[in-house]
């Protein structure tokens, strides 16, 4: 552990910087709360709703059971998604988008409670502790991936595979044999989650080469990602996994997705700031690297190299679609959240008070640029879409036989989008004649 070098104690009192640190959280929340709509939007229709048709049609338990490991939307299988669906069909008869939703909603909460956990305050004296959190729970629950949240399909794909899989590591670098059990059994459920869930594995297993080498340990670890691998591509069709773009354009992709928390996808309001971010972190990470942080605080750094690994595959497999496509906000949580891990890095290498004090004043300013611009980009975004969720199901419930329930852009669509809303309205009129989901008045 690093030595305890003391420090001037803040003026604020403990329970005020507390509060400051909570405070984020409460707006974000409210935030949520106010824009919050449980009608279905987008990817709901062919991701969930087709999957919750094909399941209540499929007669005996090993044809629904089949389907729930051969379902696959693209190059993806959402198991947990599409479980939870099954789950509430065989418990109740039919779906609750609102359960989906809030859970969904409260995966940043569990992601903020992981890194408090591992953030190492041990510089610092007891009054200064809390603020030394404001910038990770700034980042962490900033808005500016407010794409994931308040929808059912998603919020259980980005945000929860981030928290699975970090309490996985979180169990895995507590070295004891429940915690470790527990670690593969959230290696499996992450890798359920989302595909980038799989990564957890070798990341996982470089951790154990490096400071568990017990043989019992790996032959556990190796039979757990037998058991992932199984599950995930039982039946799997690849396609979609790499783009056909040049080395220079992913690793330029990779650089912006990296760094993107305050740019979004038309530049605003710094022009390419994210690949200046994006190199930052990526120097930051190197850094770590070579320090050796991971015998310091390995949970933030296989966190960390978890995040950069996801980022890697991303951009492999979605360079060719822009370079834009790397600031959406459904993948600003990642950075957000590499963001933190590179924060807590430069809090241990920070030992000189008057340094540290320096790190942590400008790292709260920066932070709160994040946070203050995604919460007000954040707020427009979900109200603008919870308004036009709402437009289209009344014009659905209108009529319909003509009107899709699905909204994708403003303005005319062109012959994919009209078949992609007109396939929703088919899939809405199945999914109420069977009797499993009723949408709610708008």
């Amino acid at each position: 552990m690093p030595t305890v070098v003391e420090d001037k104690p803040h003026n604020l009192a403990a329970w005020l910087q507390a509060w400051l640190v909570m405070l984020p959280a409460a707006v974000a929340y409210a935030i949520l709360w106010r824009c919050f709509t449980a009608l279905p939007i987008i990817d709901d229709y062919p991701e969930l709703f087709v999957f919750a048709i094909g399941f209540t049609k499929a007669h005996g338990w090993m044809a629904k059971l089949g389907l729930l490991f051969t379902a696959q939307v693209g190059p993806y299988k959402l198991l947990v998604d599409h479980g939870l669906v099954a789950l509430q069909l065989l418990l109740t008869g039919h779906m609750d988008l609102p359960v989906m939703i809030v859970l969904g909603n409260l995966m940043p909460i569990g992601i903020f409670v992981l890194l408090w956990r591992h953030a190492d305050r041990g510089h610092a004296p007891a009054r200064s502790q809390w603020l030394l959190l404001l910038p990770v729970s700034l980042l962490v629950f900033s808005m500016n991936y407010a794409e994931t949240l308040d929808w059912a399909m998603i919020g259980l794909v980005h945000p929860a595979v981030i928290f699975v899989s970090m309490a996985a590591l979180h169990c895995l670098v507590q070295r004891s044999a429940k915690s470790f059990a527990v670690a593969c059994g959230l290696g499996v459920l992450a890798s359920a989650t989302s595909p980038n869930g799989l990564l957890l594995w070798p990341v996982g297993l470089v951790y154990l080469l490096l400071h568990d080498r017990r043989p019992g340990r790996l032959l556990g670890w190796c039979a757990a990602i037998a058991v992932a691998a199984f599950g995930y591509f039982f039946r799997f069709q690849p396609e979609g996994l790499s783009a056909h773009a040049t080395v220079a354009a992913k690793l330029i992709f990779f650089t912006m997705f990296c760094g993107g928390a305050m740019e979004n996808m038309h530049h605003r309001p710094l022009p390419y700031i994210s690949l200046v971010v994006g190199a930052a972190v990526v120097l930051v990470a190197t850094d770590a690297l070579r320090t050796r942080y991971d015998r310091r605080n390995p949970f933030v750094f296989f966190t960390a190299a978890w995040l950069l690994c996801t980022a890697l595959v991303v951009a492999n497999g979605r360079a060719a679609m822009g370079l834009e496509v790397s600031l959406s906000s459904r993948y600003k949580i990642f950075c957000d959240v590499l963001l933190a891990c590179c924060y807590l890095y430069l809090l241990d290498r920070a030992a000189e008070p008057r340094r540290r004090r320096w790190l942590v004043g400008a790292s709260i300013a920066a932070a709160l640029v994040v946070n203050v611009g995604g919460d007000v980009a954040g707020e427009r975004m979900l109200a603008l879409r919870r308004e036009r969720a709402e437009a289209a199901m009344r014009s659905y419930a209108a009529a319909p036989q003509s009107a899709s329930p699905m909204f994708l852009v403003e303005g005319e669509l062109n012959p994919s989008e009209v078949m992609e809303e007109e396939r929703a309205r088919l899939e809405l009129n199945e999914a109420m004649r069977l009797g499993i989901y009723e949408p709610p008045t708008p």
